[in-house]
């Protein structure tokens, strides 16, 4: 595939948690297949990392805490938490931050914004791409738009959904080919 690598680097989490699979569809579409091997738990406690970067920076989260923590001493309504309580948009943004961090990590692109850090509510899921990287050293500049969906069971309806979305930002200019 000539936008992703193969992952090398043992101590990734990726790299320890999936086997891949590089194949073309029968529509001549070229396709990564990721399968466990059977070390969830390290790619788990490093999504739960990844979860919390992308929805919240840091320094936001020390503030919320205090905030909380001062709330409570003066038995105040709690603040509304800033990870989405519905599961269906738990699952959906577990997707698309799966999706760019391993994008990151099989790419020389960088993940400039963390978009979850900006939903106004976040117990919906986002409208528009799921994920941006850039190559900013690359003559012309490379752009990688990303579109993820969480099923239970993988299915074709799927890969039409994301086709479409994908479909969707090209007609309106956001990508190019």
């Amino acid at each position: 595939m000539s936008l992703i690598n193969q992952l090398s680097d043992e101590k990734e989490p990726f790299a320890t948690c999936l086997l891949s699979t590089d194949c073309t569809t029968t529509s001549g579409i070229e396709h990564r297949v990721l399968e466990d091997n059977g070390h969830s738990d390290i790619l788990l406690r490093y999504m739960e990392d990844a979860l919390q970067r992308h929805h919240i920076s840091p320094e936001a989260l020390q503030r919320h805490m205090d905030l909380i923590a001062t709330l409570k001493i003066e038995n105040l309504p709690i603040l509304r938490s800033p990870y989405p309580q519905p599961s269906t948009t738990q699952k959906g943004n577990f997707a698309e931050v799966f999706l760019a961090e391993y994008l990151v990590s099989t790419t020389d692109m960088e993940l400039p914004i963390y978009r979850l850090r900006y939903n106004t509510n976040p117990d919906q899921s986002m409208k528009g791409d799921d994920v941006l990287l850039f190559d900013l050293d690359s003559d012309p500049v490379r752009i990688i738009v990303g579109e993820s969906k969480f099923r239970g069971i993988p299915d074709k309806q799927s890969v039409i959904d994301i086709v479409d979305g994908l479909v969707r930002s090209y007609k309106a200019g956001y990508i190019k080919q």
